[in-house]
């Protein structure tokens, strides 16, 4: 799938609804589900954001998540700039929500200077400054973008 029909089919099934932090989490792992073709129903998308928490990283996800600049400059198998432009908008979104304004800034200026790697590193030096609930948060949206195929 491209860049532009991912994207796409994340924000035409985001877009136009208000959302508690909780609602818009499980809101967008189910769309990257359906998205990436993980999922072919809601049903199955639900089951899969659903799955609890492991007690040893606090992560459902099915792989070691790697800092984000890390898997940047080793990744073959995925079209980065498919990955980080909605992992970055969740990002942003999370850091709102938060009211971590000055790292939404950051990441802000990031994005907007284009370069990929630069991106990344400023969401590793998010994920290492704010909170444990807000990081734990982060790490799932890089699971979401380490694991899209």
């Amino acid at each position: 799938m491209s860049k532009e029909a991912y994207t796409s089919c994340i924000a035409d099934r985001m877009k136009g609804k208000k959302f508690t932090k909780e609602e818009r989490r499980q809101a967008f792992c189910r769309s990257a589900k359906i998205c990436s073709r993980k999922a072919e129903t809601e049903e199955e998308a639900l089951e899969m954001c659903s799955l609890p928490k492991t007690e040893a990283t606090g992560s459902t996800c099915p792989i070691p998540i790697q800092p984000m600049a890390e898997w940047v400059k080793g990744n073959t198998k995925q079209c980065i700039s498919c990955v980080i432009t909605p992992v970055a908008e969740h990002y942003l979104g999370a850091l709102e929500d938060a009211g971590e304004t000055e790292h939404a800034f950051r990441l802000t200026k990031a994005y907007e200077g284009g370069n990929l790697l630069t991106i990344a590193e400023i969401m590793d030096r998010i994920k290492a400054a704010v909170g444990d609930t807000l990081k734990d948060k982060l790490e799932g949206f890089d699971c979401m973008g380490q694991t899209f195929e």
